[in-house]
């Protein structure tokens, strides 16, 4: 009798353990959490915005999965939810370019994660992941006019460089050339300071190297803003 009743004791333990759910889905619990996109210049030496991330992936490790177990994207907000989940650790992450540029690929940004209750719905805090490729919806058009310092003749000129700076970054963003009637346009611009500038013959002869920049400034402050610049004027 007392050999049955140690049997029946093991094999009811051995059910107990065999109904204990692992992490992942079949349960009424939740982790939810919001990223947020920092976006940088080139070098990630000056940050051009901070907003949400917007339809970007976020995936789930359930305990200790080898591989990724599930993946959700954000919502216009930059939040996001995994549902039906059972008790136990789960490894939230999302993917980031190295500010460090010590990686040349992207790196996890992680949030480890624990449900310890039912019907527990756990905020994961903030995932904050990088970039370095800020865009907007703002333009910035203008003209480059050549001008004879003697005469005061003058026309527009084609084929030249203008370029642009974000900021004080310590080079230029982009260049681009004039087109015929010598106008420049850059595009897809975030809300930020901005320098454009181009090269003059020195005819005042004051840089040893008898070239001078031109410059104009301007400051974007909506992201559909079209900013228009007075003249370039280099000479010859």
């Amino acid at each position: 009798m007392k050999s049955n009743l140690l049997l029946t004791i093991a094999a009811a333990m051995l059910l107990l353990s065999s109904c204990q759910q692992e992490p992942g889905v079949g349960g009424n619990c939740a982790i939810h959490g919001i990223v947020e996109l920092k976006n940088y210049n080139q070098n990630f030496s000056i940050l051009k915005e901070q907003k949400p991330l917007v339809d970007g992936y976020v995936y789930i490790v359930y305990g200790d999965n080898a591989g990724t177990s599930d993946r959700v994207r954000t919502s216009y907000d930059g939040s996001f939810s995994f549902t039906h989940l059972t008790k136990g650790n789960y490894t939230v992450y999302a993917f980031s370019k190295d500010t460090t540029q010590n990686e040349t690929g992207e790196i996890a940004i992680i949030k480890e994660v624990e449900i310890t209750e039912n019907k527990q719905d756990v905020d994961a805090g903030t995932i904050v992941v990088a970039d370095n490729n800020a865009v907007g919806n703002a333009t910035i058009y203008g003209k480059v006019l050549l001008e004879n310092s003697t005469t005061g003749n003058s026309y527009y000129e084609s084929d030249k460089f203008v370029y642009i700076i974000y900021d004080n970054s310590i080079s230029y963003e982009k260049s681009v050339k004039t087109n015929f009637d010598g106008e420049y346009i850059f595009t897809n611009l975030p809300v930020g300071n901005y320098t454009v500038y181009t090269y003059s013959l020195d005819v005042f002869n004051t840089s040893p190297n008898n070239e001078i920049p031109v410059i104009q400034t301007v400051t974007v402050n909506s992201i559909n803003e079209n900013v228009v610049l007075p003249d370039l004027i280099t000479y010859y």
